[in-house]
């Protein structure tokens, strides 16, 4: 005698091999018993990575230009040992948005994090006291610790894995190996008796200051907040800002950099940082300097570079 089955969807089916069987007969109850329990199963799955990715979401920074517009921080978290979630700067330039301090920041692990992150782009020159590495890396650290105090205008602590942490160093040591100190506009100085005049170009945020070095005067930025364009030079055949130093290599950190200014400022000295082969320049200006021999190898394959004026300086060979 032929064995007695049913068919569902070409397949056949014992009764009692399967959970469902157990709970109901009929063919079209399993089917229903089936997808209640395949829905559980994917909500047990489901439910945490939702519950993550809110969190995270609400983790990620947003920070806020000196001009009161606002803008997602191109990268969040990184370590996280530090407490900082990301680099954010929300004071305005004039310290009028002052952040509040962050229970969870510890300024000790943070102080390590950002020693560990630089002693390999400027060796031991972070700790040589006075050194322009010491100084970048010491006003950073100030920052944060007026940060971790809760005084008003302090920028939020940048993580030391958001790619512009390293550019706004970059720009700190250019500002020290540059003698910004007496530059003959927008420097440094916080004394208003000693500050110089900073209002070219709708620039109006001097060097160092707590705001979004995107604003900070000769800084122009992509949409990501990465710098662009550094314009410290006087195309006019002026004195420029009165730069005086050396080009810092750490100035290779500025990876998305496409236009070199320094020129006619007359005491640009030392050689060209092999490093600035990492950045993406496409114009570099050191004219009316005193840079030296030799041009650095890295650039003369380099097959974005458009335009280089190194005219009138102390540069030797072919």
């Amino acid at each position: 005698p032929r064995k007695a089955h049913s068919t569902l969807g070409g397949r056949s089916k014992k009764s009692g091999n399967s959970c469902c069987a157990l709970l109901c007969g009929a063919w079209w109850c399993q089917v229903c018993c089936c997808l209640i329990i395949l829905a559980i199963i994917a909500a047990a799955i489901a439910t945490p990575l939702i519950l993550r990715n809110r969190e995270e979401t609400a983790a990620a920074p947003i920070e806020e230009n000196t001009d009161g517009n606002t803008r997602d921080s191109p990268q969040a978290g990184g370590s996280g040992s530090s407490g900082v979630g990301a680099g954010g700067i929300v004071g305005g330039g004039d310290g009028s948005n002052g952040a509040a301090a962050d229970a969870d920041f510890d300024l000790e692990q943070y102080t390590k994090d950002v020693y560990d992150t630089l002693l390999p782009v400027s060796g031991s020159n972070v700790f040589d006291e006075g050194s322009p590495q010491n100084l970048a890396a010491e006003w950073i650290l100030a920052d944060a610790a007026n940060y971790a105090d809760g005084k008003e205008g302090a920028p939020v602590p940048r993580d030391v894995n958001d790619p512009r942490f390293l550019q706004r160093y970059a720009l700190g040591v250019s500002h020290h190996a540059l003698g910004g100190d007496e530059w003959s506009m927008c420097d440094s100085a916080q004394d208003d008796d000693e500050a110089t005049e900073c209002t070219e170009d709708g620039k109006t945020t001097r060097w160092l200051s707590a705001g979004d070095e995107c604003n900070w005067y000769g800084i122009t930025c992509n949409s990501n907040g990465m710098i662009a364009k550094m314009d410290l030079g006087d195309s006019s055949g002026g004195s420029g800002l009165g730069l005086s130093g050396e080009i810092p290599q750490e100035i290779g950190e500025m990876t998305t950099l496409r236009s070199l200014d320094l020129g006619n400022n007359g005491n640009v000295g030392g050689t060209i940082p092999e490093t600035l082969s990492k950045t993406s320049l496409e114009q570099i200006d050191l004219a009316n300097n005193q840079i030296e021999s030799p041009f650095p190898k890295s650039l003369y394959g380099n097959k974005l570079l458009q335009k280089i004026d190194i005219q009138n300086n102390n540069l030797d060979g072919p």
